[in-house]
């Protein structure tokens, strides 16, 4: 069986048409920019979904504190590619949550022009703020309505 039929406790990566690990390896993307990812995708099925907002938010954070350490020899930063496009990875996993598509598009442009752009930085933590602010909205009212 091929690692990306098989899931270690759970299923929600290998529902995905595109998995998380396939998009950021065929990326190039590094540890943080791809934790951020998995946080991202995965907020709704593991039952903590402002938990792992909140996560994503903080690999964002750890990126910017860390990406000089991902210079290389020549000044660049990150050796990234793009295979798959975040708007392909968005289509074909179906994700239909406007908030969610546009953190996702965030992450995507701070991956690759947070180094240029610093504004694209708080861009991304912006719209998580706003998908964290909605998220925990919808947790109240369903713990309110029972």
């Amino acid at each position: 069986m091929s690692a990306l039929q098989e899931q270690v406790n759970g299923e929600h990566y290998k529902h995905k048409t595109i998995q998380r690990v396939e998009f950021t390896m065929a990326n190039r993307w590094d540890d943080c920019s791809s934790s951020a990812l998995k946080y991202l995708i995965r907020f709704r099925d593991k039952g903590l979904p402002v938990v792992d907002l909140r996560k994503a938010h903080h690999f964002v954070r750890l990126r910017e504190e860390t990406l000089p350490l991902a210079r290389g020899d020549n000044g660049e930063f990150f050796n990234w590619r793009t295979v798959i496009t975040m708007e392909r990875f968005v289509h074909d996993n179906q994700i239909a949550d406007g908030d969610q598509i546009a953190a996702l598009l965030a992450l995507r442009d701070y991956v690759h022009m947070g180094a240029i752009n610093p504004a694209y930085y708080e861009k991304c933590l912006h719209k998580i703020d706003v998908l964290i602010t909605m998220t925990q909205s919808a947790v109240t009212q369903e713990t309110q309505n029972g």
